[in-house]
């Protein structure tokens, strides 16, 4: 009788703390974590490289080419350029920066007719500030404008017609990045801009963004 009674307690009491448990006093499930958010890159850094640049263009901030060397005709026989630049984030449309530029060009001189009278070597060292506007930016695709101004060295020295030339100049340099465009990650894309000065007409490149 005893077991009876018992097997009939149970019977009655599984199901009503079944009943319990799921009634409107139940704890209620954990929600699910909600995915992290991608980290904001503070600073990137751009390596790469321009073509048709304001050096390229001229013999020099000022003078020129000295007199003597006036009247021969030039062609550029070999080039080099290298763009560095480190940004930092203002806002979410804004970045400040420094931008570091090498370029190396050799033009060898002609007189007439068409006899080489010896080349001439040029380096130019240009150290700029600059401010770039985001115009569009999404997680993989980003359009902006930038401003940047600073200092340039220009040297130059060679023999032409037996006579040895050097000349060392400084003055004012800018680059006007009309319109640029950055493609890839998080943290590595590639870029291209369309612009004007000492950087060049095009430039290209990688970006590193942490």
């Amino acid at each position: 009788m005893r077991h009876a009674i018992a097997v009939a307690i149970l019977a009655v009491a599984v199901p009503l703390g079944a009943a319990r448990a799921e009634g409107p006093d139940a704890p209620e499930a954990l929600p699910e974590a909600a995915p992290a958010l991608p980290r904001d890159r503070d600073w990137s850094v751009t390596a790469g490289t321009g073509a048709g640049g304001l050096p390229e263009f001229s013999d020099g901030f000022v003078g020129g080419l000295p007199q003597a060397l006036s009247g021969y005709t030039s062609e550029r026989i070999s080039r080099f350029q290298l763009n560095v630049r480190a940004d930092r984030e203002l806002s979410r449309r804004l970045r400040v920066g420094i931008a570091y530029t090498h370029t190396r060009f050799s033009r060898e001189y002609f007189s007439e007719p068409r006899a080489s009278a010896g080349t001439l070597d040029n380096s130019v060292h240009v150290l700029l500030v600059d401010l770039t506007r985001s115009w569009v930016r999404t997680p993989i695709v980003e359009l902006y404008s930038a401003l940047a101004a600073g200092g340039a060295t220009w040297s130059a020295a060679g023999v032409v017609s037996g006579t040895a030339y050097r000349r060392r100049e400084s003055g004012f340099a800018f680059q006007l990045r009309l319109l640029g465009i950055t493609v890839g990650g998080e943290r590595f894309r590639v870029f291209a801009e369309v612009g004007a000065g000492f950087e060049g007409l095009l430039i290209g490149g990688a970006a590193l963004r942490f």
